[in-house]
């Protein structure tokens, strides 16, 4: 799955732990949705592969 490019039609919200930035990123070639800091986050993989459903399960989470 290919790293998408700055989503142009869903602003990602900011970590609902720590508030920092949300990023798409690789890690051991899996691409995750996480947070920049502390690293909570999805895998749309977990989520049939759709990078807008994963976007939108990011944006609906409560913060703590």
């Amino acid at each position: 799955m290919e790293k998408p490019e700055q989503t142009k039609t869903t602003e990602l919200k900011p970590c609902p732990m720590c508030g920092n930035q949300a990023e798409w990123k690789h890690v051991h070639n899996v691409l995750y949705l996480r947070c920049s800091q502390c690293r909570l986050g999805y895998n749309p993989q977990d989520y049939g592969g759709d990078l807008g459903t994963t976007e939108a399960c990011w944006n609906t989470r409560s913060t703590l």
